[in-house]
């Protein structure tokens, strides 16, 4: 329903982001050109890179594609979790959440990566998981990372305990 109702768009950092994708290691902005604040996040670029997607209209589609992914990983953890009914309304929550609109919209940013993995720190059971996320987070968007993790960790200790096995598939 998002999709149909917002479309899909790139950012227009994205020329920018494919850039960095196609420079790894390295700052392909020496006259500090708008757009060097993007070298801060690391974890897109370097998948596009080493996936070969450096192009710009590539750019986007993966990150379309991890967006998805890391989307239904996230419904997928809070229905292990939480049970069937939490991890459909999550993904009726998230859907309707400007989350995903805006990452949809704006393909090539680093938020389709930041976002799901603050809903993973809250999700996961393991503190390692958590550190992992965060981890991951901070790679994708530090100044975002920062804030997201103490956030993530005050909400975890404002959620109830697992639901019961029976619930679980119902």
């Amino acid at each position: 329903v998002a999709l149909a109702h917002n479309g899909l768009w790139a950012t227009p950092n994205l020329g920018f982001m494919a850039h960095i994708a196609q420079n790894p290691g390295t700052n392909p902005f020496p006259e500090s050109l708008p757009g060097d604040y993007l070298l801060s996040g690391l974890l897109m670029p370097s998948l596009a890179s080493i996936l070969g997607q450096t192009e710009p209209h590539q750019v986007a589609r993966l990150h379309l594609v991890v967006l998805l992914i890391v989307w239904a990983g996230v419904v997928a953890l809070a229905r292990h979790r939480f049970g069937y009914r939490v991890a459909r309304n999550l993904s009726v929550l998230l859907a309707a959440s400007p989350v995903v609109t805006v990452s949809m919209q704006w393909l090539g940013q680093p938020d389709p990566v930041t976002a799901m993995c603050g809903v993973a720190m809250v999700l996961v059971r393991r503190r390692w998981a958590v550190v992992a996320f965060g981890v991951l987070a901070g790679l994708t968007h530090p100044e975002q990372a920062i804030f997201m993790a103490p956030v993530a960790g005050a909400v975890r200790a404002l959620l109830p305990p697992e639901v019961s096995g029976a619930d679980a598939g119902s």
